[in-house]
């Protein structure tokens, strides 16, 4: 997921201009120069982690906007796009005067989204650990996390109660992007809790669709079918589910037997029921 511009290799040199400020010079800066030296360092690949504290002892301002760069990003921000975890510990360790786990900047991301976005784990990790509002941002963070293959980090959101049912744009629910990244435990978790199981994508795909298409998912399709998963839905094309196994096991994906089979099974079940119904009406 880490599709923004690759930043200028200047800003990541660990080479210094300047020395590093002795305790004595740090004491005579006003706030707003503390407050721009914490920006520049830790903007840094390679900060340097005692000199970001000390500015952070002395750092006792309340006026967020000092603590903005030109994009509206604060340092938990910028600490989270370069994965600085220890600096966030830091961070929220010395309350500087106001909330700023949850600030967004002016494209409504908050740190976290950020983190979750450049696959920053450990960063993500502590944001959520610190209370990090799950429910705001420019997407759920369960669809962030697995959409950047973080599978530790969604089931972390779900222990934390995140929202399993938002959905992002595509019009993909956290079940079906669990499906497309073949997260299988983060799938049956998801049934399990009660995911809606018969929504459709943006493509025409339920849950039970996408899963025909992938291999080593018939314990979702078993899961799925066990929860009462619509069978009778088709995709797009006017495909059943058993009719897109079918086919896509003909298409040299033998890997993708298994799913043919169990919905075969679901099938002949389902006509032997209503055979008996019929039976019992004649």
């Amino acid at each position: 997921m880490k599709n923004r511009l690759t930043k200028s290799r200047a800003i990541y040199s660990v080479n210094r201009a300047l020395p590093i400020p002795e305790a004595k010079e740090l004491d005579l800066l006003e706030i707003e120069e503390i407050a721009s030296h914490l920006m520049n360092e830790v903007q840094r690949m390679y900060p340097h982690i005692q000199y970001v504290r000390n500015l952070l002892e002395r750092f006792n301002s309340s006026d967020i906007s000092i603590l903005l760069n030109d994009e509206g990003n604060t340092l938990l921000h910028t600490c989270a796009w370069h994965n600085h975890a220890e600096i966030i510990e830091m961070i929220l360790e010395h309350p500087i005067g106001f909330n700023i786990l949850d600030i967004m900047n002016e494209h409504e991301e908050t740190a976290l989204c950020i983190a979750l976005e450049q696959e920053s784990a450990e960063s993500a990790e502590i944001l959520i650990r610190s209370g990090a509002n799950l429910h705001i941002g420019t997407m759920p963070p369960l669809i962030a996390a697995i959409k950047s293959d973080m599978c530790d980090i969604a089931q972390l959101l779900i222990n934390y109660d995140c929202d399993i049912h938002a959905m992002e744009t595509l019009k993909r629910t956290s079940l079906i992007w669990a499906i497309e990244k073949r997260m299988i435990q983060i799938a049956l978790k998801l049934i399990e809790m009660g995911a809606e199981l018969d929504h459709i994508d943006f493509n025409g795909d339920t849950a039970l669709i996408k899963s025909c298409r992938q291999p080593a998912c018939e314990s979702i399709i078993s899961a799925l079918l066990q929860a009462g998963a619509n069978t009778r839905i088709p995709d797009r094309d006017g495909r059943l589910p058993g009719q897109i196994a079918q086919s896509w096991v003909r298409k040299r994906h033998p890997e993708l037997n298994g799913n043919k089979q169990i919905l075969q099974k679901s099938y002949m079940n389902m006509l032997l029921a209503m055979r008996e119904e019929m039976e019992e009406i004649w």
